[in-house]
């Protein structure tokens, strides 16, 4: 037996801030979830989305930092005494590539992967 509403039910607008079930400890989704209240509250941000959380490829709440983390290039690239050694480094960057996460998994809801 298969059950589809159509259209689909959307989230409520009063909810469309909050988290759901995460991959944080319940202290920093309730945490994360009360900054991102006073943030709009204080701000009031013009269509500007500020979150603190996104969903990983399992669909839960993560901690956006978490995300976040420094690539180390090849020593040969970076070498300090090397006058063009930023023009490497620049080069280097652009060329790591990206491909939106939307992109990858047209099929899913808006989430985010790390590197």
């Amino acid at each position: 037996m298969t059950i589809s509403l159509d259209p689909f039910i959307n989230i409520p607008l009063e909810n469309d801030r909050e988290f759901y079930v995460g991959a944080e400890q319940a202290t920093l989704l309730e945490k994360g979830t009360a900054w991102e209240k006073q943030f709009y509250e204080r701000f009031k941000p013009n269509n500007r989305q500020v979150k603190a959380f996104l969903e990983n490829i399992e669909g839960k709440s993560t901690f956006i930092p978490r995300f976040l983390s420094p690539i180390k290039p090849p020593p040969s690239v970076c070498d300090v005494k090397d006058e063009k050694a930023l023009e490497r480094c620049a080069r280097f960057v652009s060329l790591i590539p990206y491909v939106d996460d939307s992109q990858l998994f047209k099929d899913m809801p808006d989430l985010t992967c790390n590197s």
